[in-house]
């Protein structure tokens, strides 16, 4: 990947108008410094921006492909890869998308052309499992090898068992409250 690809795809994310582009008010550009260089220019620097750039929807995406397949990142934002971009992969990461089934799962493979080599598994599905008790008991029974969100009287029923590791981690996704001194009148 180049700094072009990185300029193109951060700034598809910033003119397109998509979901993602509501994260990145704070951006006023992107500008190319050199090969291996990007300047983020912010309105406001003191906010936070690393933790935004860093989410999965800020993936860099090779310019040449996604314009292949229609896409602008100019302010007049004539961007029509959306469609294909659901349907197909262009990032950089270890995996590549290979099927996706809204409220259902993800399927992803191996990546040939990965930059750090070889992924350490050629096949990974991530199953949409609202419930914790289901995702609990699939984990107990072997079905799935990994289980989010548990409540902590479910990972009490676990930290016994030799066969299941348990690990907090910090996480990327962030909550965020917002309160006032000054209600509102009636």
């Amino acid at each position: 990947m180049t700094a072009d690809d990185v300029k193109y795809s951060l700034d598809r994310e910033l003119y397109v108008g998509a979901q993602p582009s509501q994260y990145l008010s704070n951006v006023v550009r992107f500008d190319k410094v050199d090969d291996k260089t990007i300047d983020v220019i912010l309105k406001h620097p003191e906010e936070p921006i690393l933790t935004i750039l860093a989410a999965p929807s800020f993936v860099v995406c090779e310019k040449k492909v996604l314009e292949a397949h229609g896409s602008d990142a100019s302010l007049e934002a004539k961007d029509k890869a959306l469609d294909w971009l659901n349907e197909n992969s262009v990032g950089t990461g270890p995996y590549r998308l290979v099927r996706w089934e809204q409220h259902s799962q993800i399927q992803l493979v191996a990546n040939p052309h990965y930059w750090r080599g070889k992924p350490p598994f050629e096949r990974v599905v991530l199953r949409h499992m609202p419930d914790s008790a289901v995702q609990l008991l699939s984990l107990q029974r072997g079905d799935i090898d990994a289980a989010f969100n548990l409540i902590p009287e479910q990972v009490a029923i676990l930290k016994d068992s030799k066969d299941i590791w348990i690990d907090s981690l910090t996480s990327t996704d962030f909550v965020y409250l917002a309160v006032t001194s000054a209600p509102p009148r009636r």
